[in-house]
Formats: structure tokens, sequence, C-alpha cells
């Protein structure tokens, strides 16, 4: 039976959906309190209401509200106001190598890129040449 299998399996290819084009421009950074119970710091979710539907009442046992204590840091919203053409998953050449950008820096002069190693490294954008934009799917 062993000698009429196929000897190599076929080669299994991933692919991750990507949205074409990020049409979020603001973000939403939560306020940060103290917790009662032991001390550390934690977003307002953390220590919210726990409330998913309206039968639970608010005041329900559920509700971590009553571990607040003092707040850190209030929350703030940011608005992005520009969107750059390199952005997370644009591959790109340089100096001969494929990378692939985890990002601008510096209003968008710089472009990060993590190497093989895992190390994060940075370069202008002048000097790369873009080979694939991300959208649609991206192979894993």
């Amino acid at each position: 039976m062993g000698n009429f299998h196929t000897r190599h399996k076929v080669h299994v290819v991933k692919y991750k959906k990507l949205r074409r084009c990020s049409r979020i421009l603001e973000k939403f950074y939560d306020a940060k309190y103290v917790d009662l119970r032991d001390g550390t710091v934690k977003p307002g979710k953390k220590l919210g209401s726990e409330r998913t539907n309206r039968h639970e009442p608010r005041a329900s046992a559920k509700s971590l509200r009553k571990y607040r204590g003092q707040k850190a840091s209030k929350g703030r919203r940011t608005i992005r106001r520009q969107r750059y053409a390199i952005r997370p998953g644009t591959v790109f050449l340089l100096d001969g190598k494929r990378h692939t950008s985890r990002g601008v820096r510096h209003y968008g002069e710089y472009v990060t890129y993590k190497d093989g190693s895992g190390k994060t490294f940075s370069a202008a954008v002048k000097k790369i040449t873009v080979i694939h934009q991300p959208g649609g799917w991206e192979l894993i």
C-alpha cells in the first residue's frame, strides 16, 4: 500500500484578506484608571460595566466600574490628516533585496521594515523602489 502513495505532498499556500483602502482616519485611545484591587493602571474598557445587551441593568453584579480609582490619563482622539503611499505590507526593493514595509516614519520620509533576523530598520523613501502595493489578498 505504501508504494502506491505519492512521495511529495502538495504545498499549501495561505492568503490573508486585506482592506484595499483604509478609510479609518481616526483613532481612539481610552482613558486609564487605577484598579483599586491591585493598584495597576488599566484602560477604562477593562474596568467597564460589561453590559452586553439592554436586558442587563447598568448596575449589575458583573460591573467592574466600582474598582475604578483615580484617573491616570484622560482619553483622547487622534485624527490622521494624511495618508501615505507606502502602507504596511508594501513590497519594495532596497539595494537589490526584497523587503516588506511595516509603516512610515518622519512624515513619510522613511520606511520601516524588518530584516530576516527580526531587527527593525528604516530607509529613506527616495532610495527604495516599490514593487507591489498591498490590497486584496496577501500571501502569508
